[in-house]
């Protein structure tokens, strides 16, 4: 596993490292405990910026954005904080954000943790 994850207060942080490909994203998504959190949570920060190399193409995106979609049947909001590694990373997950169906699944992109704190400090509300 090129990947773990913490649960904080408001948001579940996975810190990615090593090389990452469209399996570990799918592997990790299929982990009940993850899902759990994430259903109830419904925010996640993905941190992609200290990973050796990411290898996922644009199959691989499309992977993983259709099991985003399926799971926008069950959690029907989301906000996704993903920190890329670099610019061809932030032209992944602007592909991915395109792919992704449900209008109430955000998908932010920021450069740093630092960025990414007022997405994270908001508490999601659940209905």
């Amino acid at each position: 596993m090129s990947y773990r994850y913490e649960i904080q207060e408001h948001y579940i942080h996975v810190t990615y490292h090593h090389i990452v490909d469209a399996l570990d994203i799918i592997q990790l998504t299929a982990d009940q405990a993850f899902i759990d959190y994430f259903r109830t949570l419904k925010k996640v920060l993905h941190d992609f910026s200290n990973v050796d190399d990411v290898l996922i193409n644009m199959e691989g995106i499309q992977q993983i954005a259709l099991l985003s979609n399926m799971e926008s049947n069950f959690t029907e909001e989301l906000s996704a904080i993903i920190i890329p590694k670099d610019q061809a990373g932030f032209d992944r997950v602007d592909a991915l954000r395109k792919l992704i169906k449900n209008p109430s699944w955000k998908v932010h992109i920021v450069w740093s943790i630092d960025e990414a704190a007022p997405f994270l400090q908001q508490k999601t509300v659940i209905s």
